[in-house]
């Protein structure tokens, strides 16, 4: 696996806009996206489907997977979508400032037209798909369904980030693991403990999920940066 580092960027209040800016922390995403490009690259993938998680709640996985579409659309990718299956907690709604409305679990579950639950910004280049409903049982939601879902996707999108719940809230993220070509796993820094990250490591390997990387979100460097300055 690869280490990155990514700094959370502070997020302003603006009014809603069909236009989503790039994240404050553009280089940090760009060197992500690079590492991603060349794991796409060597395994000969061409709609990529990549899922963003972690393994507890609350570390900046729904936050990343917003920022890495954004910055991938701005490069040129044909068609770029963020998938909200967090279904512990879906924010994209929020992060993209849009009502809430049809998702994921509605197309799935409901058979709400696909083309109702997604939404569109930067001219077309990324849309989103937020998760929907959360009135419909979790259980409803057929794996096999799944796998339609996401091959209907691949054939509209060139990159598919799929904002996933964290591994050990249950086994939902693994499922959904499944149905990617590789993972980013988004570590708290201050907080992830090494048995928790080998027990999720483990349970994405059980369902043949490809860890691209690690992620060490919210770190803090023991060594001041005045010092690191003499080396």
């Amino acid at each position: 696996m690869t280490e990155l580092t990514f700094a959370k960027p502070a997020t302003g209040r603006e009014l809603a806009t069909a236009k989503q800016p790039l994240s404050a922390a553009t280089g940090y995403i760009d060197s992500i996206l690079l590492k991603i490009s060349g794991f796409q690259t060597d395994n000969k993938i061409g709609s990529l489907c990549l899922g963003v998680t972690s393994c507890d709640r609350k570390v900046g996985v729904s936050t990343l997977a917003h920022n890495l579409a954004l910055n991938a659309g701005s490069v040129g990718l044909n068609g770029v979508l963020v998938l909200d299956a967090n279904y512990v907690d879906p924010i994209q709604h929020q992060l993209f400032r849009i009502n809430r409305g049809p998702g994921v679990v509605d197309h799935l579950v409901r058979g709400e037209p696909i083309e109702n639950c997604l939404h569109s910004f930067n001219n077309g280049q990324v849309s989103v798909m937020m998760w929907g409903s959360n009135r419909v049982p979790l259980s409803a939601v057929s794996p096999l369904k799944l796998d339609g879902f996401f091959s209907e996707l691949r054939t509209r999108y060139q990159m598919i980030v799929v904002d996933m719940p964290a591994i050990r809230e249950s086994d939902y993220g693994t499922l959904l693991a499944s149905h990617t070509d590789g993972i980013l796993l988004v570590l708290d820094g201050n907080r992830t403990k090494q048995r928790a990250v080998k027990r999720c490591v483990s349970a994405l390997e059980q369902h043949n999920a490809t860890i691209i990387g690690t992620i060490m979100n919210k770190y803090h460097s023991p060594v001041p940066r005045w010092l690191k300055g003499w080396f």
